[in-house]
């Protein structure tokens, strides 16, 4: 089953779309499946996007993982922030800390709806989300796992950088500046200064899944060993397994590295495990 879905934050309205484990569900079967003693909750998985991303993804690589994730017997959450997709907002109105805000509301949304089991919720995010996540997941202490796709772990430096200097200092100098129709304010360049994800991640104690592709060229694979070098740091190594996809872009944008990042994802949440533990020699040099 799928759905529209939507939740106030802030005064804003945020959508989405609700993906249910089975093939013919409806909102009186989920409520009354809640209600019923006998029934078993389901696990449940929030996805956040990137960087002027929608909850669809390039190449629908959210829709097709809901969708596989559904089939595998999971609820999945895909929204988008305010000032993205079809949410309420504006583009030029939103921060970093306005997303990290809106995470947190959809878990708790999610958790609360009938049907979930609470105690099986998991946060995920791609790129820019990917930071959001791991920055959200420290105030969720009912958080099972933690699962970050190519994530930014810099966000200043890994934003600015896609931006280039010429549209950085044209959002600090007018307040505003266009990156291929997207309105990017200096407001937002401000709040990536403020956040560490780095940081934040040291403090979620729970399992962490991170997965990159060798060759992505925007947020390099370099970034999930800095995640992983935090997690040592804090003595958190056994909690945290970081795998590569040999030779796939940022977004996975092929459709064997989305099946193996899904399948890969779906192994390490059931199991505890993926399918193929691959650390890249790479993240050696920052041990």
């Amino acid at each position: 089953m799928e759905r529209y879905v939507d939740f106030q934050v802030d005064h804003k309205t945020l959508r989405g779309i609700l993906h249910w484990p089975g093939a013919n569900r409806d909102d009186s079967g989920i409520k009354a499946s809640a209600d019923n003693s006998n029934a078993v909750n389901v696990p449940a998985v929030v996805m956040c996007h990137g960087f002027c991303g929608t909850k669809i993804g390039l190449h629908r690589i959210f829709v097709k993982a809901a969708r596989r994730f559904a089939e595998a017997g999971y609820a999945v959450l895909r929204f988008d922030f305010s000032g993205c997709g079809d949410s309420d907002g504006e583009q030029e109105g939103i921060t970093l800390q306005d997303q990290v805000r809106e995470a947190r509301f959809a878990v708790e949304w999610l958790s609360r709806y009938p049907g979930i089991d609470r105690q099986r919720v998991t946060l995920l995010g791609l790129s820019l989300g990917g930071a959001v996540a791991a920055l959200t997941a420290p105030s969720l202490p009912f958080l099972e796992r933690l699962v970050l796709w190519a994530p930014v772990a810099r966000p200043w430096e890994d934003i600015t950088g896609i931006l280039g200097k010429e549209l950085t200092a044209e959002a600090f100098g007018t307040g505003i500046a266009d990156f291929e129709g997207y309105a990017i304010s200096r407001s937002f360049l401000e709040s990536l200064r403020e956040q560490r994800p780095l940081e934040s991640v040291k403090r979620v104690k729970k399992p962490l899944l991170i997965l990159h592709g060798t060759g992505d060229r925007e947020i390099t694979c370099m970034n999930s060993c800095l995640y992983r070098l935090s997690r040592v740091a804090t003595g958190l190594q056994e909690l945290t397994e970081v795998g590569f996809i040999t030779g796939a872009d940022h977004t996975f944008s092929r459709l064997d590295w989305e099946q193996t990042v899904f399948e890969r994802t779906l192994r390490w949440l059931s199991e505890g495990k993926s399918l193929q533990r691959q650390e890249d020699p790479r993240c050696e040099a920052f041990a």
